[in-house]
């Protein structure tokens, strides 16, 4: 069904291949920390132009929150760039399936939301498709 909520889903998978793609290619162009810096500010000019229509002064443990957040973020986003200037995308790609796993566990745990039958199927389709790609890639290369 096409609902709002699908429609932000979509646009939340494409932005995040967008981020995979423009950290894939900055990390061979320039140093981490100056493809962690580029990579924060498009996100930060980017969120910024919906900020005035839904500004919430936080309290200071959820400004605490974010900063965890953000430091946490910025670790993970600096060992990613590091990933990609020692591997190649194919070769890295299946370890993103980690995430379906956990964004599952989540689900599960905190909202009580398990996946449907037709769900795993579209993640047992993806999950096949990008090991197959990889297997593909490194027999390709010879390794």
């Amino acid at each position: 069904m096409l609902q709002p909520g699908a429609l932000l889903a979509l646009g939340a998978g494409a932005s995040f291949a967008g981020y995979v793609l423009l950290t894939r290619r900055l990390s061979h162009a320039a140093p981490p920390l100056v493809t962690l810096a580029i990579t924060s500010l498009v996100g930060l000019v980017v969120t910024s132009a919906v900020l005035p229509a839904v500004w919430v002064t936080p309290s200071g443990a959820q400004l605490a929150a974010m900063a965890a957040m953000g430091a946490i973020g910025a670790a993970g986003h600096y060992l990613m760039i590091r990933a990609y200037e020692q591997a190649p995308a194919a070769l890295l790609a299946p370890f993103g399936y980690g995430e379906v796993v956990t964004a599952t566990l989540i689900g599960y745990i905190w909202f009580g939301d398990f996946p449907d039958g037709p769900t795993w199927l579209g993640i047992a389709i993806l999950v096949a498709s990008g090991v197959y790609i990889s297997l593909r890639e490194r027999v390709r290369r010879g390794t």
